[in-house]
């Protein structure tokens, strides 16, 4: 299997008691399916390697996670701020327009008016909305993305279309000129 096969869950954040108990920072909203999670990946040396879940919950608003053959808190200590993979088959589908956050890096932008735009870099989540960081030769364009300006996501072709706010990209793309004094 190679990298595009895998799903980041998360990474560990630091040990916990004396068993091989370890916090887990997770990176998405897991639901219920946190309990049909019985092994996960690690990367190591450009490899998956496998391990299996001994123990896997949610305690006092964190995750609370521990392996097969980790035992103690040294063993768990050594395993801090490591990223932790699923396969993506462990994912549910989606629907046409829903999509997964890592499923948009490297997809082709392109805006109904203005044309290709240029490459999706990341998704940045605040409080009051989602931004679209698109990378065009050496400048970022951040892009306000909701079902407003979501036209179409083709996760086959890795395409996504948007109507951006008009005279967005322009700006970036030609900024006004700063008044000498």
């Amino acid at each position: 299997m190679n990298t595009a096969d895998y799903f980041r869950l998360g990474h560990i954040t630091k040990a916990f008691g004396l068993k091989g108990e370890m916090f887990f920072f997770v990176e998405v909203d897991l639901g219920d399916s946190s309990k049909k999670i019985k092994e996960v990946f690690f990367e190591e040396n450009g490899v998956f390697v496998s391990r299996k879940i001994k123990k896997f919950e949610f305690r006092n608003k964190s995750y609370v996670i521990s392996f097969e053959g980790i035992d103690n808190r040294t063993q768990a200590e050594r395993m801090q701020k490591r990223e932790i993979f699923v396969t993506n088959n462990f994912l549910p589908k989606l629907n046409n327009n829903e999509f997964y956050y890592h499923e948009i890096s490297g997809c082709k932008v392109i805006d109904k008016t203005f044309g290709e735009v240029g490459v999706a870099v990341e998704i940045m989540d605040y409080p009051s909305q989602q931004i679209l960081v698109v990378k065009r030769n050496q400048t970022e364009i951040l892009i306000p993305f909701n079902t407003e300006f979501l036209n179409y996501f083709d996760r086959e072709k890795k395409i996504i279309e948007i109507s951006a706010p008009e005279g967005l990209i322009e700006l970036y793309l030609n900024p006004p000129k700063q008044k000498e004094e």
